[in-house]
């Protein structure tokens, strides 16, 4: 089974209907769904998107109470790869022969999630942040189908 991992801005933008790409988000994942793929979850992108929805500007920022619950109910079920102390200091080591500082380190956290959990591909709306540490996953920016536009309405979502 072919497995994908989706970053914390695929992950806000899913639950968040008032977000630029929710819809876009919403059909990709629908497709994802329907090629019988396997979505696993980085426990650093689940942090971060609870830290995103609790410091959202108003009126969007959730209660820690709602992120929590709201991160569960969509996500609750879903196998979540976290690493290791020896994973992260091997992760940061690379970040520093390769000359990733910053924001990028956190993406190679990622990357090494999804390489931990076999997936094969990375969606996100970040996909310049991973140019340089993904290259042994495919990086995919969600694609629009008109054919495959949401028709039901969107239960667990952030109105």
């Amino acid at each position: 089974m072919t497995r994908y991992l989706c970053d914390t801005s695929v992950l806000v933008a899913t639950v968040c209907s008032w977000h630029e790409h929710h819809e876009r988000t919403l059909v990709e994942l629908a497709r994802r769904e329907r090629a019988a793929e396997e979505l696993v979850l980085s426990s650093h992108s689940l942090a971060e998107a609870y830290a995103v929805l609790t410091r959202l500007p108003a009126p969007h920022r959730l209660r820690s109470v709602d992120a929590v619950a709201l991160l569960e109910s969509n996500w609750g079920q879903t196998p979540a790869v976290h690493l290791t102390a020896d994973e992260i200091w091997r992760t940061l080591r690379r970040a520093q022969r390769q000359g990733v500082i910053g924001g990028p380190t956190f993406d190679m956290l990622i990357v090494a999630s999804a390489l931990k959990a076999g997936a094969t591909t990375i969606v996100t709306w970040n996909e310049r942040q991973f140019a340089s540490s993904a290259r042994e996953v495919d990086i995919v920016v969600p694609r629009w189908c008109s054919s495959n536009r949401p028709t039901s309405a969107n239960p667990g979502n952030v109105g």
